[in-house]
């Protein structure tokens, strides 16, 4: 790997973490702290970071290939996409994390803070808001510098792209990480940096569980368009609160609605008969079954870590953590390493590397999303929806799936379109005569934009959303159904 290509791939993660931490804090300052309901602020920011950045990278293809010839502005739209991906991360760990200093604590320093020493009023700058900065600043560079799938669709020179190029070219897996030992270096350095950075977990939620009041939804009547338009004339006065408000829009046009946008053009420019003529039915299937068993496995193995606790041990923590923080596709080398060892040699040309790499890397989203939202769920709310089950059994219901299973349905969605549209893994370990959809996307996307294939991204979109809204009306009338028999 050429040392040029690490430093601008470490200069560019910096820049990208330092501007993504910066534009969420300044959303949180400015919009979060004005907005009644949250989730008309971070929803839309996360659902930015979990749109597939094979269909992200294939709505700038025309535009990316147009500014080939000026490098400097090329890498410039890669970061500025990259940003606006990762703000929604920076402000949702910013608005949760709490201070590490007690509000009292922050009283008696103020009253202090003419008396106390240079070292000392350092070290309560760092607890009160330093820690919280440094985790997510890392926690960002780390998403930024393993990123490889918007890098290699967009043509970046990014180490990782190279690491993969090396691979391609019939390198082995072993000695291709080899090379690659000072990124490795790198990215071990920084998790050790965000662990040391971090208070135990369970200290952070019972904090915001317990000073936090529960976000109520998307309740109120008047509609979300009337809300936030209601909520940014009443705050129009304000020069920053436009500032953080076209952050916001921008964030949400770079990163999702701008491609999503140049696809669905394209797709229905071919018309009907690019939707009817559809020819990869079984790429598609083959995605949809390896999603659905690595969430399930992900989803079973997230109910055991809370039926025992392990969250609070850092070493538990880390090790749910590593296949993420490490990055998909040097994850996907060593998986490919181990299946060729003599003993599991055997299995390598099975689904099962495959599917225990999509495992690693769904769990810790699993498991993150799993309790954030336990933390928002109150046991004394479950108890007394639980109370009017002998009275009112179908409104004791309709309670307990709001409360309880609609968060675990959206979990299970996100984690499934993380797997689903990872074509990292599978384009290294998807097995012979099961290849995966966003295998063949990558395979054909190089050849530049077609109404056809524009047509097939968008129902290879659209299907996951379509089998989980099927899949969450049957849960609600099981759950409903099973809850009048128990009356």
């Amino acid at each position: 790997m050429s040392y040029t290509i690490f430093i601008n791939s470490l200069c560019w993660s910096l820049f990208i973490a330092f501007f993504a931490m910066i534009s969420g804090g300044f959303l949180n300052k400015n919009l979060a702290s004005r907005i009644k309901n949250k989730n008309y602020l971070f929803i839309p920011l996360f659902i930015c970071f979990f749109i597939p950045p094979i269909a992200v990278g294939y709505g700038y293809t025309t535009l990316s290939y147009k500014l080939l010839q000026f490098p400097l502005l090329h890498e410039l739209l890669y970061g500025l996409i990259m940003v606006g991906r990762l703000v929604g991360p920076g402000a949702i760990l910013l608005f949760y994390l709490p201070s590490s200093v007690s509000e009292e604590s922050k009283h008696c320093m103020c009253i202090a803070s003419g008396k106390c020493s240079c070292a000392r009023f350092l070290k309560y700058l760092f607890l009160s808001n330093g820690w919280r900065y440094t985790f997510v600043f890392v926690f960002l560079f780390l998403a930024a510098f393993s990123e490889f799938e918007l890098a290699s669709m967009m043509n970046i020179k990014h180490w990782s792209v190279s690491l993969f190029d090396a691979h391609a070219q019939g390198i082995s897996a072993l000695t291709a990480l080899k090379v690659n030992w000072v990124p490795f270096l790198l990215q071990f350095i920084m998790i050790i940096v965000l662990l040391l950075s971090l208070d135990p977990l369970n200290r952070i939620f019972d904090y915001i569980r317990h000073t936090m009041p529960p976000e109520s939804g998307f309740s109120d009547k008047k509609g979300c368009c009337l809300v936030f338009f209601n909520f940014y004339f009443s705050n129009i006065s304000s020069i920053r609160f436009h500032i953080a408000s076209l952050i916001f829009v921008l964030c949400l046009t770079i990163s999702s609605l701008f491609p999503l946008v140049v696809i669905l053009k394209s797709a229905v420019r071919g018309g009907a008969e690019a939707f009817l003529n559809l020819w990869m039915f079984q790429e598609i299937f083959h995605s949809l079954l390896f999603a659905t068993f690595a969430t399930l496995a992900a989803y079973l193995l997230t109910l055991l870590c809370n039926h025992f606790s392990l969250i609070k041990y850092k070493i538990v923590v880390l090790l749910i953590s590593l296949p993420a923080l490490i990055g998909i596709l040097p994850l996907s080398l060593l998986i490919l390493q181990l299946f060729q060892l003599p003993q599991l040699n055997m299995l390598y040309n099975s689904p099962l590397p495959l599917l225990l790499t999509l495992i690693l890397l769904a769990l810790p989203f699993m498991l993150i999303l799993r309790m954030i939202t336990d933390v928002f769920m109150k046991d004394e709310s479950l108890h007394s929806a639980s109370l009017l089950l002998p009275f009112s059994s179908r409104v004791a219901a309709e309670l307990l799936w709001k409360m309880q299973f609609v968060k675990s349905v959206w979990i299970l969605f996100f984690v499934f379109t993380v797997t689903y549209f990872n074509f990292t893994a599978a384009t290294i370990l998807a097995p012979v005569g099961m290849t995966t959809i966003t295998e063949r996307f990558y395979n054909l996307m190089h050849y530049g934009e077609s109404e056809k294939l524009s047509a097939t991204v968008c129902v290879a979109i659209l299907i996951p959303l379509l089998l989980f809204i099927i899949f969450a009306v049957i849960l609600k009338i099981v759950i409903k159904k099973w809850y009048s028999l128990t009356k």
